[in-house]
């Protein structure tokens, strides 16, 4: 099997088992069978993502007119396009619509947009980029649990099962 799992826990919830496992991919293989997981059946299963990717940067922004946007790139170890992330900056924005997304391995693009009706000037701060690695499974049977979009090696996280 191309996917290490290490039990952490097991225990029993309504008469089911009840098992946690972390999950290490080698980036070939998306697919954990029951059997993998000493079950015969999956009822349910619950995925997490181990530890939070976290990038920062000095971010000066230009004056940024109405209608327009400044961006910048954060670099963030271990992301990936399909990923959910999460900005912030250590200043007021002012109004200011602060939004981001994966850009490409390893980057995130964070946007500042201005709708103000105005000009606005930040000062110099410090912008940080929260990665949360897509991890989720895209098919659950009673066999078998896929994950997608699909697993790049060294991806790491946490699942709950539950089943018999």
């Amino acid at each position: 099997m191309a996917l290490t799992l290490t039990e952490k826990f097991r225990g029993e919830f309504a008469g089911e088992k009840m098992k946690t496992f972390e999950v290490t991919s080698d980036g070939s293989t998306t697919t954990i069978t029951a059997g993998d997981l000493d079950m015969a059946y999956i009822k349910g299963v619950s995925v997490t993502q181990k530890a939070d990717l976290i990038g920062t940067g000095t971010w000066n922004p230009s004056q940024i007119t109405d209608g327009n946007e400044e961006v910048d790139d954060v670099t963030v170890a271990g992301a990936a396009l399909g990923d959910f992330t999460k900005s912030s900056f250590s200043l007021d924005v002012t109004d200011l619509e602060l939004y981001d997304s994966p850009k490409s391995a390893n980057t995130v693009t964070a946007h500042l947009f201005n709708r103000t009706g105005g000009n606005i000037t930040l000062n110099s701060g410090t912008i940080k980029a929260h990665v949360y690695k897509n991890v989720g499974f895209s098919t659950l049977s009673g066999a078998y649990i896929v994950f997608g979009p699909a697993l790049v090696a060294t991806d790491v996280f946490m699942i709950t099962v539950i089943g018999y």
